[in-house]
């Protein structure tokens, strides 16, 4: 535990067990977390490929709304994103988690394109598609980028 310089032990003592539960909880958290490593140039490319072929294949076979715009990029902290020209963005390792997780990913922005926000609408009309989106929401929340 860090902290200020004049801070006693005693009241570092009870900050940490008052937060005890809490500590535990994002200990096991990120234990059980995937940090994705820094891939070399052209292993990224590849990737960023497969991942653009398999949204490609995916737009193909969904029946709902489609974006004027697609791109396939690497991204620091998100999976996805949706913005109000319709265009979609998706991070480039999506192809490689796991297919279920994937179609979340995809369905997830998709809907954004007819519910710009995370409303009751937004996770209903998801549901529509894939009802088990809290279970895959919460499986995602393992794979730290």
């Amino acid at each position: 535990v860090k902290s200020q310089f004049k801070v006693s032990k005693k009241v570092i003592d009870e900050f940490v067990k008052l937060k005890k539960g809490w500590i535990e909880k994002a200990l096991k958290r990120q234990t059980e977390s995937y940090i994705f490593p820094k891939f070399p140039d052209e292993i990224f490319e590849q990737m960023r490929m497969e991942t653009n072929r398999k949204v490609e294949k995916y737009l193909t076979d969904f029946p709902g709304e489609k974006p004027e715009i697609i791109s396939i990029r690497k991204q620091k902290s998100v999976w996805g994103s949706c913005n109000s020209k319709n265009k979609i963005t998706i991070n480039a390792l999506a192809g490689i988690l796991p297919e279920s997780l994937f179609e979340y990913i995809m369905i997830h922005e998709l809907c954004h394109l007819v519910y710009m926000n995370h409303s009751a609408d937004f996770w209903k009309l998801v549901s529509y598609y894939l009802p088990s989106y809290k279970i895959l929401r919460n499986e995602l929340k393992k794979y730290r980028l």
